[in-house]
């Protein structure tokens, strides 16, 4: 109201704020009703409850004077309604015609400058208190730049319009990719685009629709209580379950990026191409290629040897569930259910993994990585409030997942999609990256990034496509990120053959460039060390990190 912080505020103008307690202020104006009671308000709060307070609390009389004749001089309206330039500006660009009850309302502020991610943010709040998350929290001081995520808001939209116009043929009727053209009749997947800070908070984020998917599927929310249920989530991750396979199979210590695996899908010639022969030629790939082209079948073969229990633990490790059991009661183990993604877990949790590998590889292994989040602070109703939250997702100590001599073996599997190369060629999945390999980037130091599709029993069939990954520019600064398009449902598929490779690769592209500025901007205070690095202390320091046991079934 006043155009300054609390700390600045006169006696003066504290007295009106106080005094507007049971009696708000109207700071635009509207109908002559509507300013009739507008002036006849302010000039109660102003003459006769402010200056009360004045006569009551002020001893000195001087001061009491010099309070009053401020009072005196307030009273002839209600001040206009100021912000600070930058959100102002924000307000100015962004807002329409809005941008005046803006101003005014923080609410309206909210859902101009938050569109999609206070959606988010009350589901944050739904799981930590449930849905009575009201009688404990009554503000929040979010983690994003309002101004930068609507810019990148509309650079995201625009990229969804040119996939929608490319693959326009591949989506299946009733199904549209661009915002624009999104109705009751042609409505839009669920689209998650979020990226978070080394701390954990999230830097940038967009969804499509209003039920915040990135944080759960609503099957898995309880209706009674508001709470996550990570166990009823039954989105499966696809192909970023792999990343599961690739820290079982680095933690052995067994193999290197060249090691053999049998494939029975390999083709007699271009082995190190994501080429597929017929099936019935055995054959073998190196795990460096069966990464780049996410292979189902060496894979699930290799990570069946490290031993189901061990992959298990992994899994439970990073809070995902395991597919309920057929109609016979056989589960599927967890070494299959890892490589074909059947695991269940939300596009958060998806995320959470990626941040805890991007914190191991970074040189952070020992402290706790905590699930993103976009609340930087809360505005408790009480000092006790704080401790009355049960947050869905649980900080994971990465060294507790990922043994520290894994590190270069794990770096070269999950940075395959992007980096694979068989001559001049790239052959990732992710290959329409591979300018965004680490590798020959001055500007980056590490890069891993793993895609994943998840279909029907009909392998054309587009439920949901992913990416999950993390980045860290050369000045130290360090982001992970998932992108997810899809329904999360068999029974609700958006498009035939397409996938992740496809579908996904120009919002990561987008997203890449947008955290590039954004790492320009905020180079951290204390920058990590490279990733090479990384990987040579952690080898000369084997014998420095008790507590792992030769079978991996735990650390103390």
């Amino acid at each position: 109201m006043f155009g300054k912080g609390a700390q600045d505020l006169t006696t003066a103008e504290q007295f009106v704020l106080a005094s507007a307690v049971n009696k708000p202020i109207i700071l635009l104006p509207g109908t002559d009703k509507l300013n009739a009671v507008r002036e006849d308000r302010w000039k109660y709060i102003t003459e006769v409850r402010a200056q009360t307070c004045a006569q009551q609390l002020i001893p000195d009389e001087d001061d009491r004077k010099r309070v009053m004749f401020d009072l005196v001089q307030m009273a002839g309206g209600p001040p206009d309604p100021k912000v600070k330039p930058a959100l102002q500006a924000t307000l100015d660009q962004y807002a329409g015609p809005l941008a005046k009850r803006a101003q005014a309302n923080p609410m309206i502020r909210a859902n101009v400058l938050l569109p999609e991610a206070r959606y988010g943010i009350r589901e944050e709040m739904k799981q930590a208190y449930g849905l009575g998350w009201r009688d404990h929290v009554r503000g929040v001081t979010t983690t994003l730049d309002v101004g930068e995520n609507l810019a990148f808001r509309d650079r995201v939209r625009a990229e969804l319009a040119k996939i929608d116009a490319k693959e326009q043929s591949r989506l299946n009727p009733g199904y549209t990719l661009d915002p624009a053209k999104a109705t009751a009749e042609r409505k839009l997947p669920h689209v998650v685009v979020v990226a978070a800070n080394a701390k954990g908070e999230i830097v940038r984020y967009f969804e499509a629709g209003e039920s915040a998917p990135y944080f759960g599927s609503p099957f898995a929310r309880d209706t009674k209580t508001g709470r996550y249920d990570s166990a009823r989530e039954a989105r499966h991750i696809a192909s970023t379950g792999k990343i599961i396979a690739a820290i079982a199979i680095a933690n052995e210590g067994r193999d290197q990026p060249g090691t053999l695996y049998a494939d029975p899908n390999a083709p007699l010639k271009n082995v190190e191409t994501c080429e597929k022969g017929g099936g019935n030629t055995p054959g073998q790939r190196r795990a460096v290629v069966a990464f780049a082209c996410s292979l189902n079948a060496p894979l699930i073969a290799r990570t069946t040897h490290v031993g189901q229990e061990r992959v298990k633990k992994i899994i439970d490790g990073f809070g995902f569930a395991m597919p309920p059991a057929d109609v016979n009661g056989e589960r599927t183990p967890p070494s299959t259910a890892t490589v074909l993604g059947l695991i269940g877990g939300s596009p958060r949790r998806v995320h959470h993994m990626a941040s805890v590998v991007t914190a191991a590889l970074t040189g952070n292994g020992q402290r706790p990585v905590r699930a993103p989040t976009s609340v930087r602070a809360y505005d408790y109703t009480s000092p006790e409030a704080a401790g009355l939250a049960t947050p869905a997702e649980k900080p994971i100590i990465p060294n507790m997942i990922i043994r520290p001599e894994s590190h270069g073996m794990l770096k070269a599997l999950l940075s395959a999609p992007l980096c694979h190369r068989a001559g001049n060629t790239a052959h990732g999945t992710l290959k329409g990256l591979a300018h965004w390999c680490a590798d020959g980037r001055p500007d980056l130091r590490l890069h891993i990034a793993k895609t994943g599709t998840s279909t029907t029993a009909d392998p054309d069939a587009t439920i949901d496509t992913w990416t999950a990954g993390g980045i860290q520019f050369a000045n130290g600064a360090t982001y992970s990120y998932v992108v997810m398009v899809g329904t999360g449902s068999a029974r609700d598929t958006w498009a035939r053959k397409l996938h992740a490779s496809q579908a996904n690769v120009p919002l990561v592209e987008a997203l890449l460039n947008d955290l590039k500025e954004h790492a320009r901007k905020h180079t951290p205070a204390t920058a990590a060390a490279p990733a090479a690095q990384t990987v040579a202390v952690a080898k000369s320091a084997k014998m420095s990190t008790p507590g792992w046991r030769d079978d991996f079934k735990t650390q103390r």
